[in-house]
């Protein structure tokens, strides 16, 4: 992944990290539901504002703690599919992109993330296969249809 891609992601964590906890805190009187949905993100917005410091072993606790309250929410998946790859764990990384896609069969990222992760592996149909999804998805993607 080139450096620009890199802090494309950083940027990432960052700014899904201000929209969680700009969620939680607009919150008013929330369900029980949504109780539950609002203490898993904040445990995904203190993950992924660990992830953007560098501190990935602690963001990869936060962001399991969170999956766990909400195990039905894509976006900490992802998240932590992404730490797992920069540990360099493979099969973790590949296990929550695929639940992630589950969960959100039209979210492109889930297939782009999924599909990098194959093209690195070697797994080259894999990766053309999950990046064409992405780009059906997203057609105005450029990554993914670079990679496709």
């Amino acid at each position: 992944m080139s450096e620009m891609s890199s802090g494309k992601w950083e940027l990432g964590f960052y700014l899904a990290a201000v929209l969680i906890i700009s969620t939680a805190a607009n919150a008013a009187r929330p369900s029980t539901y949504e109780a539950v949905e609002l203490k898993a993100l904040a445990y995904l917005g203190q993950g992924l504002s660990l992830a953007g410091r560098g501190v990935t072993t602690e963001a990869i606790k936060y962001l399991s703690r969170g999956i766990e309250i909400d195990p039905k929410n894509p976006r900490g998946y992802l998240a932590r599919g992404r730490l797992y790859e920069k540990q360099q764990e493979f099969q973790k990384a590949l296990t929550d992109y695929t639940q992630a896609i589950r969960l959100a069969p039209k979210d492109p990222q889930g297939y782009y993330l999924r599909g990098a992760l194959y093209a690195r592996q070697g797994f080259l149909k894999k990766a053309i296969d999950d990046h064409s999804q992405a780009v059906k998805l997203n057609p105005n993607d450029p990554e993914a249809r670079y990679w496709r």
